[in-house]
C-alpha cells in the first residue's frame, strides 16, 4: 500500500492534480507520521503549490507533526501556525491537536519548559470554552494529557490539575489508541507519582 500511495501522489503532482494530492496527504498524514515517514510527508506537502500550503491549517500541522518528535525545532513553527489558523477558524479538534504536538515536544525534548506557560492558558481556554464540549473524546485526552503534564513541569500547585486529572482518568477508558492510551496513563502516573 506505501508503494501504491506514493505512486499515487507522483501521479497526481505529474498531471498537477494537487487538490487529489491533498486529499490522499489527509487521509494517510497520521498513519506516516505514527511511521516515521517524516521526510516522506514532508517532501510530499512541500511539493504542494505555496498558496494551498498556506491556506490550509491541517497541511501545516501535518508538515510540522511530521517533524515536531524528529527536530522539534523544526517542526514547532509550523504547528504554531496551524494552531493558530485553528483557533482564528474556530476548529476545536485542530487546536487540541496542535497544543497537544506542541506541548509534548517540549516534554520529548526535555531540555527547557519555559515555553509551555505560553500554551498552558490556552488549553485552559479550549478546555473551559464553550466549544470544549464540541471536542471529541480522542482530542480531550491529548489535550488534557498536554494540560496536565504542562502543569507538572510549570505549575504544579494549580488549582485546575486535580480535576484535569480525574477527567484524563476518565477519557483514558474510552481511547482506543493503545499509544495514546499508554502515552495519557504514563502523564497520570506522573500525576500521581509527583
Amino acid at each position: 500500500a506505501r508503494g501504491q500511495q506514493s505512486e499515487a501522489l507522483a501521479l497526481f503532482r505529474d498531471v498537477g492534480d494537487f487538490e487529489a494530492m491533498r486529499d490522499l496527504i489527509h487521509a494517510h498524514a497520521l498513519e506516516w507520521a505514527r511511521q516515521g515517514r517524516a521526510q516522506a510527508l514532508s517532501d510530499w506537502i512541500e511539493t504542494l503549490p505555496q498558496r494551498m500550503r498556506e491556506s490550509d491549517p491541517w497541511l501545516a500541522y501535518w508538515l510540522g507533526r511530521a517533524w515536531i518528535f524528529v527536530e522539534p525545532q523544526r517542526g514547532r513553527p509550523a504547528v504554531e501556525r496551524a494552531y493558530e489558523a485553528f483557533r482564528v477558524a474556530g476548529d476545536v479538534r485542530g487546536e487540541a491537536l496542535a497544543l497537544s504536538a506542541l506541548v509534548n515536544s517540549y516534554y520529548f525534548e526535555w531540555a527547557t519548559f519555559v515555553p509551555l506557560d505560553r500554551w498552558i492558558p490556552e488549553l485552559k481556554r479550549l478546555l473551559r470554552g464553550a466549544g470544549a464540549g464540541n471536542l471529541d473524546s480522542a482530542s480531550e485526552l491529548r489535550a488534557r494529557a498536554a494540560l496536565l503534564i504542562a502543569l507538572l513541569l510549570r505549575k504544579p500547585e494549580d488549582e485546575d490539575s486535580a480535576a484535569c486529572a480525574q477527567r484524563l482518568d476518565e477519557l483514558i477508558d474510552v481511547e482506543s489508541d493503545l499509544n495514546v492510551r499508554v502515552m495519557a496513563a504514563s502523564i497520570l502516573l506522573n500525576y500521581i507519582n509527583w
